[in-house]
């Protein structure tokens, strides 16, 4: 994704997020849970954090938006310290994390958005129409007279995002924002966060959906165990991952290379067997353009062996995967 330079290029503006050397220990384990994350954020640009569970996405969301105080390291809102409960700082700030809390159920949609309204320190003569131009972002125009507990849960999903835009914050936290909804829903927030980015609101996402982040980003960053392990565009993620091209092809059924090829490719690629349909399915994931003697002979005798052959260059998914792999303990 190419976000427009005007909306970058705020003349005299802070970044709307500057996040330095941030390390968050548990207390009481003192495990760390984030470990010298750097992390900048300019006016318009989406940035999304992947990981697996428990690789720090939510934690280090959390320190960025003033909720969670860092062990060590700063964070900078506008250029503002979040943490010493600057109106404007936090008025800057639009958090979504998403759940099925945080409302009160029995008020009505928009009753919630005005109390909130009221907190973010939205002028009382404008509360009503933040509420209705927020729930039209977010298509819940038509529920706003419903109460919370009547909502699905995407309904509530989307309302936690419109929460999130009543003070019409410069930073926008979202915490795995289309997770729940429906694939209708789910395009109406990614619509939303492009517009957001169009309008100059620097974005950082957290998802589980590659295709989203592929799809939204100006920049990918990888969290393993709490530290970053890749970041870049999508072409720079391929690089960390170490993949060069994927080999897969289908050996007769019992064919003992299937057994074996894992041993015999060593360490220049990850190795994948599946059988399904009779045939042993071998996915190749070479690591290197130059293989060994020995993973090239592999290679020859697969393809000369072979029922079915393909070669082509690693998915993002695949080089996710490498870099995540063997993440040692899990942290929250």
């Amino acid at each position: 994704m190419t976000t427009p330079v005007a909306a970058r290029n705020q003349i005299g503006a802070e970044p709307p997020l500057v996040a330095s050397g941030l390390v968050r220990r548990y207390r009481r384990s003192d495990a760390l849970a984030v470990s010298g994350v750097d992390l900048t954020i300019e006016a318009g640009e989406i940035v999304t954090l992947l990981g697996p569970n428990g690789a720090g996405k939510t934690t280090t969301v959390k320190m960025c938006s003033g909720l969670l105080m860092p062990t060590a390291g700063s964070v900078r809102v506008s250029g503002r310290d979040p943490y010493r409960r600057s109106a404007r700082a936090m008025a800057d700030i639009g958090l979504v994390l998403g759940g099925d809390g945080g409302f009160y159920k029995r008020a009505t949609a928009t009753a919630n958005l005005l109390y909130f309204a009221d907190l973010a320190g939205v002028p009382a003569r404008e509360r009503h129409d933040r509420a209705r131009e927020v729930l039209a972002d977010v298509g819940l125009t038509d529920r706003a007279g419903s109460k919370v507990n009547e909502l699905s849960r995407g309904m509530v999903q989307r309302l936690h995002i419109a929460r999130g835009l009543l003070a019409r914050p410069r930073l926008l936290l979202l915490d795995e924002p289309t997770n729940g909804l429906d694939p209708e829903h789910a395009q109406m927030v990614r619509r939303l966060v492009r517009s957001l980015s169009r309008r100059g609101v620097g974005i950082l996402l957290t998802t589980h959906y590659l295709t989203e982040a592929e799809e939204l980003s100006d920049r990918l960053i990888v969290l393993r165990a709490g530290r970053v392990r890749a970041e870049g565009h999508v072409a720079d993620l391929a690089r960390a991952g170490g993949l060069s091209h994927v080999t897969t092809f289908a050996l007769p059924p019992g064919d003992p290379l299937a057994a074996t090829a894992a041993q015999r490719a060593g360490v220049d690629a990850v190795v994948d067997v599946q059988t399904f349909h009779g045939k042993d399915h071998v996915r190749l994931q070479w690591r290197t353009v130059a293989p060994s003697p020995e993973s090239l002979a592999t290679l020859e005798e697969a393809r000369a062996r072979a029922l079915d052959y393909t070669e082509r260059p690693p998915t993002l998914e695949e080089n996710y995967l490498a870099l995540v792999a063997e993440q040692p303990g899990v942290t929250s």
